[in-house]
């Protein structure tokens, strides 16, 4: 055998085990020498190359060598990217059990101040009705005190008063109305007045108004209600022919009340005004 023949049948059995391991690498299957040879052919004939001379088929050799060292480069490198991307989504799947963790904790935590939120709203409002029942209780040094039905007026000492009669001059207004029920009454005329020192221990002062039966024909008379002696509320137009009313005034923050009465037309004539149970509430 010469020399030519045996190099060329040691290359195309070099080719054929090369070819046999890529073919296995990349098919996982063993080929026949006849089919290895065949896929060495279609390579070449990829690659224009035509096999017609031992040095065609060594070039082929090593475009084929060449091809299978460059993808198993590509493979090595996958494999390199495959295991940098498995160690990310180790980490991240660390990262997540550490944030679900601390997800955790906090939900117990805010479960925790919610039920602190709940005794604190609890506690204070036992403090605001604690605290309203204290401010309820009289002080010792209150001259009066008020209680669910109210403080009669007349029951109170004037600081000041003038044409002021206190349960005197007559229960009667001009219409002849039935005041049985009164507890206290007031008559007073001209211009009269009558001023309390209340310390602004009351909220209300309520009461009913109306012509006193010694009332002028001609007369017509105002009641005015005053607080440290501001204004507080004025009842004009009261003659023989006013009805008795009804009236609620604020006088929550009065030191000092005043009540006076004014002859508005008529002078000359009594202006006898009735002020009935006028109570401090």
């Amino acid at each position: 055998m010469s020399m030519e023949k045996s190099t060329s049948k040691i290359i195309i059995a070099l080719i054929t085990g090369v070819c046999s391991i890529v073919a296995g690498y990349f098919g996982g299957k063993e080929h026949t020498e006849k089919e290895l040879e065949q896929q060495m052919n279609l390579a070449a004939k990829e690659m224009n190359i035509t096999i017609s001379s031992d040095k065609n088929i060594e070039d082929t050799f090593i475009k084929i060598f060449d091809n299978y060292r460059e993808l198993d480069s590509q493979y090595s490198s996958l494999e390199n990217n495959y295991d940098s991307l498995k160690e990310k989504n180790d980490e991240l799947t660390s990262n997540y059990s550490s944030l679900k963790k601390q997800y955790s904790d906090l939900e117990q935590e805010n479960t925790s101040l919610k039920e602190q939120q709940s005794t604190l709203e609890e506690e204070l409002k036992n403090l605001k009705e604690s605290s309203a029942n204290t401010n309820e209780q009289p002080s010792d040094d209150t001259p009066q005190n008020p209680n669910s039905s109210g403080v009669q007026l007349t029951t109170l000492t004037p600081v000041n008063k003038s044409y002021w009669s206190i349960n005197e001059g007559g229960l009667e207004d001009s219409l002849e109305m039935d005041y049985s029920e009164a507890k206290s009454y007031i008559v007073t005329q001209y211009s009269g007045y009558g001023e309390y020192y209340i310390n602004k221990q009351y909220k209300t002062l309520t009461g009913t108004i109306a012509a006193h039966s010694d009332m002028g024909e001609r007369a017509t008379s105002s009641v005015s209600i005053y607080g440290d002696d501001a204004l507080i509320q004025t009842f004009s137009s009261i003659n023989r022919k006013t009805e008795r009313f009804s009236f609620s005034v604020d006088i929550s923050s009065a030191k000092f009340l005043k009540i006076v009465v004014q002859q508005e037309g008529g002078y000359g004539q009594n202006n006898s005004v009735l002020l009935t149970d006028f109570t401090l509430n």
